[in-house]
């Protein structure tokens, strides 16, 4: 607080004194020199509490904060607001208006003063409680925005510069227009569905692309209501912004997976069909192909034969991508496995492609089928070839990956764990979204009819899936295409190379229970074993093969049953014969695999499996191995 001044006159009168006393808002007039109050009216005195006397007892300066005093040094301007301090102590927020005069050759000032504590109050609470709403409406992930209509300018638009890449200023004052970054193609569907809302008055509600700087697209969903400024036609629209971006990638990736699982279930349906009718042409073909007598028949049995062989390898691309391709699942390390197959790998491109092999050490292990393993690193490599068909370089990468909960909830059916990751890039052409889509569908190919049959990649998406991984492309056109693969990771020693011991003979003397409901597999087995020395009973249901068991008086060495069957599955037969017949041995087959009908409980871990199609040896040679394997435990 200043000293007071001392005056050296008397109080100035000021002109139209009645008028100065009864105006309602507190006045006063103080010398500019010695800030001294020169004179007050009531009202100053009712909102101050002190009397006429003691203000003209003091200066300005006793009721304005020390914090204020320089802007009345510097000369007074118009409507400003300060802190005054009543007689009670009480602070009080104030605007002035001011007005300098000479008052008898006095240089004065006078000034209207304007109580606003309660405004500023309000005003403070008002903005307290908008950053509270804004604070809100961002943790929901909303951004509001206010857009003119007529001009097209966006206003306010809150955070939405952050998402797109801009700065503020770029998407205010019309520097940027709303419809410019609305992807062209939804630029017709936003018109009408404005012109529709304008007509209607309802609310608005959209879904569409909002260009961000950097050229990629954010998906925007826009709820607003159109309003209008002093009765007029609507001008513009307020609402919200949603950033539903990752909301329609999970969308799109969840649709992908469906229709992925459901064609793999029919292409899976069809091949297991399929194979059961190429598994009596492959049988009778190798029968033919033994017995032809003139070189013209065995010619036909051999095209016959290699037209079977490439008609199994689609079927059993199809049972891959449906999931339900015969695997030989072991412990493997990739570096193995790659390193096993580095020379052929270098075979297969061209001389232009440069191709590098990066290998992870202390790399963990998976299991896997290694020869499907195999094909599928062939698959992807033969693409990756036929997608530089000039120069280019080819990089194939191992590595440890664990994949956290954060990375599951952007990709829902893959689950958190540890996992060894296998990725091959191309430098190619790279593909667009529409191609992207629809990579792994069986047939599909951009290759003509003479290059690609469509399936390599159905076959490597059908073994990844069905070896419990899970397989990421990201590719875009001219920069190339990266195929990540993560397979689970166990805490197991990889697995020796197993040796195959020969089987000296496929011929026998013992007899085989055979219980199969197709007829035309049921004839050719039976032709093949009783050709071969054998014994067979033949069923064509559980409930037969239980009754030819019971009527037949001598041993039954073997049962040979599909594991579906009617009335009596393979496994309930088994066990009812195994009462019956207590060393009697079981061979399952199937065109199934054994993981499929283990899943579904037709059979149990660890049986003896056939998988069909069979050749006639394979089938002979399986039935001695079981068969002799028995005579040597006993």
């Amino acid at each position: 607080m200043s000293t007071r001044p001392v005056r050296s006159q008397k109080p100035a009168r000021i002109s139209h004194q009645p008028l100065f006393e009864k105006v309602p808002q507190p006045m006063w007039v103080y010398d500019r020199e010695t800030f001294a109050f020169l004179a007050v009216n009531d009202a100053a005195v009712a909102s101050y509490g002190f009397s006429h006397a003691e203000f003209l007892a003091m200066s300005i300066r006793d009721v304005q904060l020390e914090k204020d005093w320089d802007d009345h040094e510097t000369g007074p301007e118009d409507k400003r607001v300060f802190q005054h301090r009543r007689k009670d102590g009480a602070l009080i927020d104030v605007e002035i208006t001011s007005l300098d005069e000479f008052w008898n050759g006095q240089p004065v000032c006078l000034e209207l003063i304007r109580d606003v504590t309660q405004q500023r109050l309000a005003d403070a609470q008002l903005r307290d409680w908008q950053k509270r709403y804004e604070g809100a409406v961002q943790a929901s992930g909303q951004i509001l925005y206010d857009w003119m209509v007529e001009c097209d300018e966006i206003t306010y638009a809150g955070s939405i510069q952050e998402k797109l890449g801009y700065d503020s200023s770029a998407l205010a004052g019309g520097i940027a227009r709303l419809t410019e970054l609305i992807h062209p193609e939804d630029r017709p569907l936003f018109e009408k569905e404005v012109h529709r809302v304008l007509s209607t008055h309802e609310p608005f509600s959209l879904e569409f692309r909002l260009q961000k700087k950097d050229g990629t697209y954010l998906y925007i969903e826009n709820k607003g209501r159109f309003i209008a400024e002093w009765g007029v036609r609507p001008s513009r629209m307020v609402g919200f912004l949603t950033d539903v971006t990752s909301r329609r990638i999970l969308e799109a990736q969840f649709i992908q997976a469906q229709k992925m699982e459901a064609v793999g279930h029919l292409a899976g349906g069809v091949a297991h069909d399929f194979n059961n009718i190429l598994g009596v042409v492959m049988g009778y073909v190798s029968l033919l192909q033994r017995q032809a007598q003139s070189s013209d028949l065995l010619e036909y049995a051999d095209e016959i034969g290699q037209a079977v062989d490439r008609a199994s390898v689609l079927t059993r691309q199809l049972l891959a991508f449906g999931k339900k391709q015969a695997l030989d699942p072991r412990v493997l390390n990739l570096n193995s496995v790659l390193a096993g197959i580095e020379k052929s790998l270098k075979q297969l491109i061209t001389k232009d492609i440069e191709l590098a092999i990066l290998k992870t050490r202390r790399l963990g292990n998976v299991r896997l089928d290694r020869i499907q393993l195999e094909q599928v690193i062939i698959n992807l490599v033969i693409n990756a070839r036929d997608a530089m068909p000039t120069k280019g370089k080819l990089m194939i990468e191992t590595m440890n990956a664990n994949l956290d909960p954060d990375y599951c909830k952007l990709h829902p059916q893959v689950k958190p764990g540890a996992y060894v990751l296998l990725t091959v890039t191309d430098t190619g052409i790279g593909m667009d979204s529409s191609t992207l889509a629809r990579i792994f569908e069986p047939f599909f190919t951009t290759k003509s009819g003479e290059q690609g049959t469509g399936l390599g990649l159905a076959m490597v998406y059908g073994t990844v899936r069905q070896s419990g991984g899970y397989i990421w492309v990201y590719s875009e056109p001219g920069m190339g295409s990266s195929f990540k693969l993560y397979f689970p990771r166990i805490d197991q020693e990889e697995d020796s190379a197993a040796e195959d011991k020969p089987i000296r003979a496929i011929n026998g003397t013992e007899t085989v229970l055979l219980a199969e409901d197709e007829e035309s597999y049921r004839r050719l087995i039976t032709r093949i074993l009783s050709e071969n020395g054998y014994t067979v009973l033949p069923a064509s249901d559980g409930l037969q093969a239980l009754e030819a068991a019971a009527s037949f008086r001598g041993p039954i060495h073997l049962l040979l049953t599909d594991a579906v069957l009617p009335t009596l599955h393979g496994k309930k037969l088994a066990q009812e014969l195994s009462l019956l017949r207590p060393e009697l041995k079981v061979l399952y087959m199937s065109g199934y695999t054994a993981d499929v009908v283990v899943h579904h409980g037709l059979l149990d871990p660890g049986i003896e499996f056939l998988h069909k199609p069979f050749t006639p040896n394979m089938l002979l040679h399986k039935i001695r191995e079981l068969l002799d394997s028995v005579a040597l435990k006993q």
